[in-house]
């Protein structure tokens, strides 16, 4: 037995393989840990032995036998060597090295040598993990399957994308969220529009990057794809920013976002009413009401408002002109503010100061301003209770009612201007005082005879000196604006196309006249301390004096 077992030894734990004269023998020993099934037919097959019993060989190896077993005629026995096996998967990204054992007395394998092979037979150079391979055969990691070669995948590039400065989505969303982050919501307050000023950032479309190309374990480059270019959604009053990667607002407005473009627009259209749905509204141009502005919600804008519906007891500030096409039920508490003109189909029970003019065709118990004028000569032309006040004059079909209402009329300049033009001529002393010791101390600064002359020093009170002669010059010119508007209000007439009723007080400047029968027909005006009447006298509004 000693003999037989001379060339017994292989590269497998527990397999011996015997090469006989009368033929090739296997046995399995019993020692624990011995290889597994695979790897012992594995084995056997790289030994080439011809004529082998397949069949016999798997059922030995499979069974707990440990006989000696004859599988083929007598041969010559090959040697093997330590050898691998290489996979790469059918993208290239990535190669597997299996190593297999040699026998006693074979060669070894050097990592020089396989990965020559690896280069040669599998065309596998790039991405190899060296110091893997050296481990494995250091190791003798046999039939152990490991990935030695990983290529680098491509990285597309990063397409340019859309960053938005607003809610995309219902851009009054915001307002509403922040809302019901709190514990009491007033809904009156949750605008739902977005306002933009002029130069805001809107949308900035990112840089698209460029692709970085990977490789394979052939060492084929592999493309990447370069990002894309997205474009602008530029609409309506919209501009770009200097590098052109920015939209900006060209105006002050509403923002707008239809069929993926964004606009700018200069005013708001509700397309109801003013309610919890809409919430109080403050927009820098034009807005229109389609419905009705309701009791106790506000609008506030820097345009012109205009109201298809009723406005009930509200507040519409405008810094043009309100338009109230369906009329004005205040119920005492409506106000109306604007900067150009208020008309309105009626006013009941509001306070209206429009500072142009005020037009109406019925006024009922309201107290309405201007520093123009105030007509209320179309349709029923009727003033019924409430203060009517203007600067220039007043004019309407009938004033007061046979039943005595009280109803003021009165023209002239406000309280306000009053104040103003008496504070402005309690200040031109002051100011006179000021500018005189300033040239006194700017001539002996500026003196070169003087020894304390001082040219910085004169330098400086030159600056003040124009700074308060500009200053002076403002007032002097508010004082001649409003000196018109009293000697405008001197000239001021109370125009009454139809009849003026008992009840009603007419005041033009200081002179007051108490109505104490109807009157026809008529134009009141002041004649110095008096108020006086003629025929009618008013051929439409603004008339030419």
């Amino acid at each position: 037995m000693v003999e037989e077992k001379m060339n017994s030894h292989t590269g497998i734990k527990g397999l011996d393989l015997y090469f006989e004269d009368d033929g090739v023998y296997l046995q399995l020993s019993d020692e624990e840990g011995r290889a597994d099934t695979l790897q012992m037919i594995a084995y056997i097959k790289r030994k080439n032995i011809e004529g082998a019993d397949l069949g016999l060989i798997s059922r030995t190896i499979s069974g707990k036998s440990t006989a000696k077993v004859k599988v083929a005629d007598a041969q010559a026995e090959v040697i093997l060597n330590e050898d691998f096996d290489a996979e790469v998967d059918k993208y290239r990204m990535f190669a597997y090295l299996t190593l297999f054992p040699g026998d006693v007395g074979g060669r070894e394998l050097s990592k020089e040598e396989l990965l020559d092979d690896l280069r040669a037979k599998y065309k596998v150079v790039a991405g190899i993990n060296e110091e893997l391979i050296e481990r494995m055969l250091a190791e003798k990691q046999f039939y152990k399957k490991e990935l030695i070669a990983e290529g680098k995948k491509p990285v597309n590039g990063i397409n340019a994308k859309l960053i938005y400065h607003f809610e995309v989505e219902g851009f009054g969303k915001q307002a509403l969220q922040a809302a019901n982050d709190e514990e009491k919501i007033n809904f009156r307050e949750v605008n739902q529009f977005t306002r933009v000023n002029k130069g805001q950032e809107l949308v900035t479309r990112t840089s698209p990057t460029k692709g970085e190309a990977g490789f394979d374990v052939c060492g084929n480059t592999v493309s990447a794809k370069d990002g894309v270019e997205v474009a602008l959604p530029k609409g309506r009053n919209m501009t770009y920013s200097e590098d052109g990667r920015t939209l900006l607002s060209a105006i002050d407005g509403r923002l707008e976002f239809v069929d993926g473009e964004i606009n700018v627009s200069a005013s708001v259209k509700i397309g109801g009413d003013v309610d919890m749905t809409v919430g109080n509204i403050a927009f820098e141009g034009d807005v229109e009401v389609m419905g009705n502005v309701n009791a106790g919600f506000s609008i506030n804008a820097n345009g012109n408002i205009v109201v298809h519906g009723m406005i009930e007891s509200a507040e519409l500030t405008a810094g043009g002109d309100i338009v109230a096409k369906n009329g004005v039920s205040g119920s005492d508490k409506a106000i109306l503010k604007a900067d150009g003109r208020i008309s309105a189909k009626y006013i009941e029970r509001a306070t209206v100061d429009g500072r142009q003019s005020v037009t109406a065709e019925f006024v009922l118990h309201s107290v309405i301003m201007s520093e123009g004028f105030v007509d209320v000569t179309k349709g029923k032309g009727a003033i019924i209770g409430g203060t009517v006040s203007a600067g220039e004059y007043v004019a309407a079909k009938s004033i007061g009612a046979d039943s005595g209402t009280a109803t003021n009329i009165e023209i002239g300049i406000s309280p306000a201007k009053r104040n103003k033009y008496k504070e402005i001529q309690d200040a031109l002393p002051t100011y006179d005082a000021g500018l005189g010791r300033l040239k006194l101390a700017l001539d002996a600064a500026a003196n070169p005879n003087n020894p304390k002359n001082n040219p910085k020093a004169a330098a400086e009170l030159k600056v003040k000196l124009g700074e308060l002669l500009k200053q002076r010059s403002l007032l002097t010119q508010q004082l001649t604006e409003l000196e018109e508007a009293m000697q405008s209000a001197q000239d001021g007439r109370i125009h009454v196309a139809d009849t003026v009723y008992p009840g009603t007080k007419i005041s033009i400047g200081s002179c007051n006249l108490q109505i104490r029968q109807e009157n026809r027909f008529v134009t009141y005006y002041r004649e110095k301390k008096d108020i006086e009447t003629m025929t009618y006298h008013y051929s439409g509004r603004k008339e030419e004096k």
